[in-house]
């Protein structure tokens, strides 16, 4: 992804828990949504590789059910792969090895390398466009870091503004619990689009645009699922005893009529 990625080892097929299609996806998902950088959180500080959230959330913004989330996260925590911190307020969920998955080599090492096998050919007539290029590269590599920085305040700006929440449910009448789970859905959702916003305000906006649509395909979905178990369910009459040895005596019906 251009803006926001995480690196994941082609040897993850090897992973025991692989075949676990449940405990893979939910692994994805946290490493996709764990902060790469230290941050504060109601007065906490949720380190590189850490994430808040809750069963709950998780089950929506993943589609698996709480129960499957539980035993997914116990299957992680098994292997190591997380720990699990519960307070009273909330969740933080860190992963083991977070910086072996997402180790960052350093710019420098990296521009000095690039430079070195320059000067080796110093021979060839296009060695300063070279140059340039790397420059560029490194360049545009800071860029797209701020930019993803920023993608996460205003991620953490909307989690924690309670003012603005209050605002949201009054919009789509929706529990405040599943606004976070939302928000959450939201956040990965712009991490896979690689969407990025220029402002908190246009976080905002787009959350709740993205809100109200993802609620009206949920409504269809329930009505369609209605519309369809209603159609399945239907039944034949049911008749009361004293309805049935009424129908006898009248001449009507016969031994096989159905009972209530």
């Amino acid at each position: 992804m251009k803006g926001g990625w995480i690196k994941v080892h082609r040897k993850i097929v090897d992973w025991e828990w692989w075949s676990d299609h449940n405990t893979t996806r939910l692994f994805m998902y946290l490493l996709l949504i764990a902060t790469h950088e230290d941050i504060k959180f109601q007065g906490k500080v949720i380190k590189r590789g850490q994430l808040v959230t809750s069963r709950a959330k998780l089950s929506l913004a993943t589609g698996i059910s709480e129960r499957s989330i539980r035993t997914s996260l116990e299957n992680l925590k098994t292997t190591n792969e997380i720990t699990i911190k519960s307070t009273n307020r909330f969740t933080i969920i860190t992963i083991c090895k977070y910086e072996d998955y997402q180790l960052i080599e350093d710019e420098s090492d990296q521009v000095n390398d690039q430079q070195t096998a320059i000067q080796t050919t110093s021979n060839r007539p296009t060695i300063k466009q070279e140059h340039n290029s790397i420059s560029s590269s490194t360049s545009g590599n800071a860029h797209a870091r701020e930019a993803e920085d920023q993608e996460q305040n205003f991620y953490f700006d909307a989690y924690n503004s309670a003012v603005w929440r209050e605002w949201v449910q009054m919009q789509v009448k929706i529990e405040q619990e599943q606004i976070s789970a939302y928000i959450d859905e939201f956040h990965a959702f712009c991490q896979m689009a690689e969407k990025r916003h220029h402002s908190r305000a246009d976080y905002q906006i787009h959350f709740v645009s993205w809100l109200k649509k993802q609620l009206a395909k949920e409504n269809n979905q329930q009505e369609t699922n209605k519309t369809f178990t209603h159609g399945n369910n239907r039944s034949k009459k049911c008749f009361t005893i004293d309805e049935i040895d009424a129908i006898v005596q009248a001449g009507i019906g016969n031994a096989d009529t159905e009972r209530g």
